[in-house]
């Protein structure tokens, strides 16, 4: 697994066998694997025997599949449809039938539902506020609110939509739609779009080795080998090209692969001036203000950025290049990456914690929180050495 210290539930992950019995019982081939500790002490998926490029490694029936159709026909699925609540989401309507379907203990995924995740203790979505306060200066904080508040509007929508019936928590909700959002795929079946809980499959974690591919075939849901997979190795798959303030925020662990890290900072624009109106016109915003991405890639980024950089730092009005000399243009990008440094600075200082310069995964046992800031402090401080540099070729940015 390539991934740093991520998602560890409090449960202990009993009765593989009894999920394995169901599963197959049901027709699923799932043989040649088997659950283990990785590297890291997570759950996953192993093989145990060879695999070749091609060769189907887990196929998943329709039968032990459970979808949102399945959700959105059951009895409670029904009278949410005719209750009309705000969240029509397919997550809304399988979380729901899942809390239905566990607490009357007859369902057929019930080998299923025991082996789920009770608690996230070390979800970022259920940090305490000494937690959460750690994150300040970082994009992730922002969108872990955002997720509780959506979150919480979707439970109340429920509640007022189903009235004296609703007989769930709170936490019941988040912790279910959590375990949808960690683990669900998108699957088509009949020519119908929709999401769906796949047993085993849902166990394999993230790795950016690319040596699988999945997706639906005539008789249920699989995963082939795309590379050869030893016995013994880990079965990964990737959830996709996502920032580390996605993987950390919403799935709850950090990728190993830095690739798509990224840091935002925010630009001001002088506002007084004269010219500030032009510059606001060409960039496309309403308020002299804007949010920068910056990527892992420091010199593609800055070359995307420099125009946007040019435009937000020019005090004398927008020239073409053909009318300024060689000094001029000199000044007008060390202007824009002095707007850079500031503004890097100014993100920088918002950080409750200040985080040594990150080792690029050192130490495994780091704690998730620590390392997630670490590397993107880290980043930033990668863009502000940058602009502090004395030499530097201006001409490499574009």
């Amino acid at each position: 697994m390539n991934s740093l210290p991520p998602m560890q539930v409090t449960d202990s992950f009993p009765g593989f066998d009894k999920l394995f019995q169901w599963a197959t019982g049901r027709g699923a081939d799932i043989a040649h694997v088997c659950v283990a500790e990785n590297k890291l002490g997570m759950k996953g998926i192993f093989a145990n025997k060879d695999f070749e490029p091609g060769e189907q490694i887990i196929l998943i029936p329709e039968p032990c599949i459970l979808t949102s159709n399945i959700a959105r026909a059951s009895a409670i699925g029904q009278a949410i449809s005719e209750a009309n609540p705000t969240d029509q989401s397919d997550h809304a309507y399988l979380a729901m039938f899942m809390l239905a379907d566990q607490a009357s203990h007859i369902s057929r995924w019930h080998h299923y539902y025991n082996n789920l995740p009770r608690e996230f203790t070390e979800h970022p979505l259920f940090y305490d506020e000494e937690q959460l306060a750690r994150l300040k200066g970082s994009r992730a904080l922002e969108m872990i609110y955002r997720r509780r508040f959506s979150l919480q509007q979707s439970y109340q929508s429920m509640v007022d939509a189903l009235g004296d019936s609703f007989r769930f928590t709170l936490p019941d909700y988040q912790i279910t739609r959590t375990a949808i959002n960690t683990r669900c795929f998108g699957v088509n079946f009949d020519d119908s779009e929709q999401a769906a809980m796949i047993p085993v499959i849902d166990m394999i974690n993230h790795g950016d080795d690319d040596s699988t591919e999945r997706g639906c075939d005539g008789n249920g849901y699989g995963v082939w080998a795309k590379k050869p997979i030893a016995k013994g190795d880990e079965i990964t798959h990737s959830y996709g090209q996502k920032c580390q303030q996605r993987y950390f925020a919403n799935y709850g662990f950090l990728r190993e692969s830095t690739i798509d890290d990224e840091c935002q900072v925010t630009i001001q624009l002088d506002s007084r001036c004269p010219s500030l109106s032009a510059k606001m016109a060409q960039l496309d915003i309403s308020q002299p203000v804007m949010e920068l991405a910056l990527g892992n890639d420091l010199m593609e980024t800055l070359e995307q950025a420099m125009p946007v950089l040019r435009i937000a730092a020019s005090e004398a009005g927008l020239q073409d290049e053909v009318e300024l000399t060689g000094e001029q243009i000199r000044a007008r990008d060390m202007a824009a990456l002095s707007l850079l440094k500031t503004a890097l600075e100014k993100k920088l200082a918002c950080y409750q914690s200040k985080n040594q310069p990150h080792s690029r995964f050192a130490a495994t046992d780091t704690p998730m929180i620590t390392a997630f800031l670490q590397r993107e402090q880290q980043l930033l401080r990668d863009y502000l050495e940058f602009c502090l540099r004395d030499e530097f070729k201006l001409e490499d940015l574009g």
